[in-house]
């Protein structure tokens, strides 16, 4: 399902619906100038929606970029009506969801360098892609680390218990 929601200097957005890689539906927004020279996945951080991030993917639009958002799934467009019976694991957001989203963006921009860009979380299920080796670059956005151990007084015992 496509709706056309914005089109101005020969750029097309769509709101899309797109399968994840195990046919959950995931929803996303798809930018896609008349001639694209690159393309961009943008992934999301935890619990942002796709909204959050179009005044960024229109001005790489605006330069030529495809691009992509999308909602996780459990998250804003892409969250089932009951979240509480909803069974997912992070890594799916990497392995099933991202992976869905790059093969969307090749498709509709096909023959040209692709860089992720990944927000916080995206950054962390990034590594769970099984076909990362199509992108050209990836960017990584307030992507923390996960040892928790090297946390400083005050935050350590935040964190542990955020951990533990």
């Amino acid at each position: 399902m496509n709706t056309p929601t914005q089109k101005s200097a020969n750029i097309r957005e769509d709101d899309i619906t797109f399968n994840a890689t195990d046919g959950f539906p995931l929803s996303g927004r798809l930018l896609v100038p008349e001639r694209p020279t690159a393309a961009v996945l943008l992934s999301p951080a935890t619990g942002l929606p796709k909204e959050f991030y179009l005044h960024f993917l229109r001005y790489g639009a605006e330069r030529g970029a495809a691009c992509l958002v999308y909602d996780y799934r459990g998250v804003a467009a892409s969250a089932p009506k009951d979240l509480r019976t909803f069974k997912m694991d992070t890594p799916d957001w990497g392995r099933l969801d991202m992976s869905a989203a790059l093969e969307r963006l090749l498709e509709a921009a096909p023959g040209v360098p692709v860089s992720h860009i990944a927000h916080s979380v995206g950054g962390h299920v990034a590594g769970f892609m099984p076909n990362h080796q199509k992108i050209t670059r990836q960017v990584f956005i307030g992507v923390g680390f996960g040892t928790w151990w090297k946390h400083r007084f005050p935050k350590q015992p935040l964190v542990d218990l955020f951990f533990w």
